[in-house]
């Protein structure tokens, strides 16, 4: 699956990268050539990623202990551009990713706490 999956990786979308990636880290599996051509491939559409797949990226790259700095700096500048847009589930999950990777800066940091804040003041 992996050997298939790099051959045709230019023809991914950004929800395919995202869930392949997702798929490997919820199995275990590291496969270190398909997710080194996810992440070359996501680097270059990195605009076009939801806050779903930004945050399911980075769940997926923390959970296999798998720190690509040049993807997870690329999300973590997107994340914070596009803070508004992250429901609650993809607030925690980036802010997991990048803390078990040791990647979580402080202004990703503090983009995630001020939008979680504000969605929390939204429920009263």
């Amino acid at each position: 699956i992996a050997s298939e999956a790099i051959a045709k990786i230019r023809d991914f979308d950004p929800q395919n990268l995202s869930n392949t990636a997702w798929a490997f880290a919820k199995l275990g599996m590291t496969h270190e050539p398909l997710l080194d051509a996810i992440a070359a491939e996501a680097l270059t559409t990195i605009a076009d990623l939801t806050s779903r797949e930004l945050s399911g990226l980075s769940w997926s790259y923390a959970t296999l202990r798998r720190p690509d700095g040049p993807l997870l700096a690329a999300i973590s500048s997107r994340v914070v551009a596009s803070i508004a847009d992250f429901q609650s589930l993809d607030l925690s999950t980036t802010a997991w990713a990048f803390d078990a990777v040791q990647m979580l800066n402080d202004h990703l940091r503090d983009a995630i706490a001020s939008e979680a804040l504000k969605k929390m003041d939204a429920i009263d």
